[in-house]
């Protein structure tokens, strides 16, 4: 592959990821924002609604008794980080509290007294107007430091004058809880981002995997055939050349033969090209017909029984007793595709080897068999024997052999809906079977 190709594939990858990591970071950020928004509205829902009990607490205790116990006042403190203060008629109970907060009990006090008076006319001080219902006011203030208190102040009316209740609870533990989980959050957010890139640079890489390793192929196809054509272009030109010199038309003739029979490998391949690169682009074409497996299996054999006897090779062919199932395809073309492979089968089988062309049917498929006692495909080839330009085994492969026949092949065979696959015949060579399910009976 090109170093152009690797670096425009590399930043189509890069590409891809960041827009999966902002697509989907988008929607998590606003998913996350709105959880976040729930969660904090849930936490101060039920801070107010724990501050709210616990004032409703005392205000009853203070109804209902005239005793109030330090012990549980400093227990509903501790519990709600709390600050109490209760009046009655004006004159504070003597409770020095469980805890002390930033700013000082007593200024505390003063400053939520201030604020009930100036803000919302509410006068601990004077006496309540019912006798019956409570006053009550809500708000928060903030303490000599900048620390937020939440207040709650109460007037209760008793048969001998009121008490007053002033109720503070310092937020800022509410505000450390918030603070941790809006941390939390943005931790998950960003862990997930960062887990999210990693994957979306996992699958642009497997996205864009096929495309490399489709141009790969390319250039490789390219390569190859350019150097296919070449060599027989140069025994072409050389012929030509020596046959322009020679005066004895013996020589004459003998290059023109040798330039012949180049042309005629070089317009093989050039077939064998323009047919694959129209199976590429879903361009090749069948003639619509009925196949007759009988016969086309029958003058295979018949055409290679010669060519095997020249190589002292043993050449057989088995058909069951009745006739095979006719199929609907392009006769021609599926003569093509076994001729490659019986010719492969021919080239690497040994002298006084063994090669058969079988064909099995059965309810509902069609098999043909072609086998050879040659040396066999290794497993690790076996995946790619159909690859264009491929050969097994180079140093037995011939000059008339380009290594697109069995590509060829497989091309033809599934456009009629067959599958083709290689295996290791019995004989430790190689089988190539053809399966076809669409029979027509």
């Amino acid at each position: 592959m090109s170093n152009s190709m690797g670096k425009a594939l590399y930043s189509m990858r890069l590409r891809l990821a960041l827009v999966c990591v902002v697509t989907t970071g988008v929607l998590l950020c606003i998913m996350a924002a709105v959880l976040l928004r729930i969660s904090e509205n849930q936490m101060g829902l039920q801070s107010d609604a724990a501050f709210r009990n616990s004032a409703n607490s005392i205000v009853y205790r203070l109804q209902s008794s005239r005793i109030i116990d330090d012990a549980w006042l400093s227990q509903i403190e501790a519990g709600g980080n709390l600050v109490v203060h209760i009046e009655d008629n004006t004159c504070p109970i003597l409770f020095r509290g469980s805890w002390r907060p930033e700013t000082d009990r007593s200024r505390l006090v003063s400053l939520a007294h201030e604020k009930a008076q100036s803000d919302y006319l509410f006068d601990v001080k004077k006496r309540p107007y019912s006798v019956l219902v409570t006053d009550e006011v809500t708000f928060d203030i903030r303490g000599e430091h900048g620390e937020l208190y939440k207040v709650f102040i109460s007037l209760i009316p008793k048969d001998e004058g009121w008490q007053s209740l002033t109720l503070l609870k310092d937020l800022e533990k509410d505000n450390q809880t918030r603070f941790l989980l809006r941390v939390s959050f943005f931790a998950v957010i960003f862990a997930s981002l960062v887990l999210l890139m990693i994957f979306s640079l996992l699958f642009s890489k497997r996205a864009t995997s096929q495309v490399e390793e489709a141009n790969k192929k390319h250039v490789e196809f390219i390569a190859a055939a350019s150097h296919e054509l070449r060599a027989p272009l140069t025994v072409v030109k050389a012929s030509v050349s020596e046959a322009a010199k020679e005066q004895s038309p013996a020589q004459t003739k003998k290059y023109q033969a040798i330039a012949d029979r180049e042309i005629r490998r070089m317009a093989r391949l050039i077939d064998e090209l323009l047919l694959l690169a129209n199976a590429d682009a879903q361009k090749l074409t069948l003639t619509s017909g009925t196949v007759d497996f009988d016969t086309i299996l029958t003058e295979l054999y018949e055409n290679y029984e010669v060519i095997a006897k020249n190589k002292n090779q043993h050449l057989t062919l088995s058909l069951p007793d009745n006739a095979l199932p006719i199929i609907a395809g392009d006769k021609q073309r599926l003569a093509q595709a076994f001729t490659a492979m019986l010719d492969n089968a021919v080239s690497y089988a040994p002298e006084n080897g063994h090669i058969s062309i079988e064909a099995k049917k059965s309810r509902r498929a069609l098999s043909i068999l072609i086998s050879d006692d040659g040396p066999g495909i290794p497993d690790s080839e076996k995946a790619r024997v159909f690859e264009r330009f491929k050969r097994a085994d180079s140093a037995h492969a011939d000059k008339d052999h380009y290594g697109l026949g069995l590509s060829v092949a497989k091309e033809i065979i599934e456009m009629h809906n067959g599958k083709i696959a290689v295996s290791s015949s019995p004989s430790g060579g190689a089988q190539f079977t053809v399966r076809f399910l669409a029979v027509i009976k």
